[in-house]
């Protein structure tokens, strides 16, 4: 099965900034993520074949949708629109390239999807704000402060990877 680019639309750097995974915040939280700037409402994908495991609010007004990607862990798309009904439920099935949502905008930051990735390995919802979690993934700064569950996971090389291989 090919492997898409889960915003064919992607315009920036997500090695750099505010987009790359593991970016200081002022408010010393840690960036769990890389962003994918793309244009407003332009079509998020998902990467390959899969199963909701969450699906919901996020931040400001946006929404995230998460699913298990056999070989692959957990991707949360972040920071989205539009996610339509059949991928709202629980244990619905995606199939690689399915639109799942459209690219979103919080306040005061361009358009982007935030592009999360877990082993899988872990239980429990993604975002963990209240325990001090230790993390063990390569990439992964080993107690920062992350607000996310332990199996999470640097998603550049993956990202990388898509870049060059996967359909946009």
């Amino acid at each position: 099965m090919a492997l898409y680019f889960s915003a064919p639309k992607y315009n920036g750097n997500y090695k750099q900034g505010m987009a790359q995974f593991g970016w200081r915040r002022p408010n010393k939280r840690v960036h769990a993520a890389c962003d994918l700037y793309a244009p407003f409402k332009s079509d998020v994908v998902a990467v390959d074949d899969g199963i909701i495991v969450e699906s919901g609010e996020f931040y400001e007004n946006t929404q995230a949708i998460a699913i298990r990607h056999e070989g692959i862990g957990i991707i949360r798309y972040g920071e989205i629109l539009e996610i339509p009904k059949e991928f709202l439920k629980i244990g619905a099935k995606v199939k690689s390239g399915d639109v799942i949502g459209k690219v979103g905008q919080v306040i005061k930051v361009s358009p982007m999807m935030h592009f999360e990735l877990f082993d899988g390995s872990g239980s429990g919802i993604l975002t963990d704000r209240v325990n001090k979690i230790e993390y063990y993934n390569e990439g992964v700064l080993k107690n920062a402060n992350y607000q996310r569950r332990a199996d999470l996971m640097n998603p550049t090389k993956f990202l990388d990877r898509l870049s060059s291989e996967g359909i946009k």
